[in-house]
């Protein structure tokens, strides 16, 4: 199966995409609302250097004197692109997003959770926090996380 993290936020999340995933044998693993800049590995350590190294390449490709009054059009952008993803360092950068959101190797207590929005405003509203029901987690919830866990037991047995 194919396992997609996404930001918990129920704006994310429809009946639509809960389908097309079930039907399309998709893990869909929702993140905590709002956690993705510190749970989600993309966010965490991948992105921001891609972003750099795009921004240096475009200046790059701008500054060749064959560039110097062109635009960036459809032909030239993708050879561009690929070069960035090319460059050195973005494997380790994957990597090292998954060793940060403690997802590989499997660590809970690697995510600096006092990012979190949540925590911030229990934070401010101290006084003012009222008790919910811990609610029970349907069977689909509970399949889903088997499917999961049995996911990343396969994977970290064949590591």
């Amino acid at each position: 199966p194919v396992l997609v993290f996404v930001d918990g936020h129920k704006s994310h999340l429809t009946i639509e995409l809960s389908e097309f995933c079930s039907r399309n044998n998709i893990i869909l693993y929702a993140l905590p609302p709002n956690t993705t800049h510190i749970m989600q590995p993309a966010d965490v350590s991948v992105f921001k250097p891609l972003k750099s190294n795009w921004q240096q390449t475009f200046r790059e490709w701008q500054n060749k004197p064959e560039n110097i009054n062109k635009s960036l059009n459809k032909a030239s952008f993708s050879p561009l692109l690929q070069s960035v993803f090319n460059k050195p360092g973005l494997d380790r950068s994957i990597m090292n997003g998954f060793r940060k959101c403690g997802l590989f190797p499997f660590d809970p207590n690697a995510v600096d959770y006092s990012k979190c929005i949540q925590n911030h405003l229990e934070n401010l509203n101290v006084g003012k926090r009222t008790t919910q029901e811990p609610t029970q987690p349907t069977h689909d919830e509970i399949q889903t996380s088997i499917k999961v866990l049995t996911f990343f037991e396969h994977k970290l047995a064949t590591y």
